[in-house]
């Protein structure tokens, strides 16, 4: 069973207000979690 990058339910820009820039949470999101994901495949 393969793990997938889930899309968010949200733009990246829909937390702006809360504090969290789109970049943040692209960054988090497109990179950190997708290494996560694609090293968790490879197990």
């Amino acid at each position: 069973m393969a793990f997938s990058l889930p899309d968010l339910p949200y733009a990246h820009d829909a937390l702006a207000s809360k504090g969290m820039s789109k970049e943040t949470l692209e960054y988090h999101h497109d990179l950190h979690h997708k290494a996560y994901v694609d090293n968790g495949n490879k197990l």
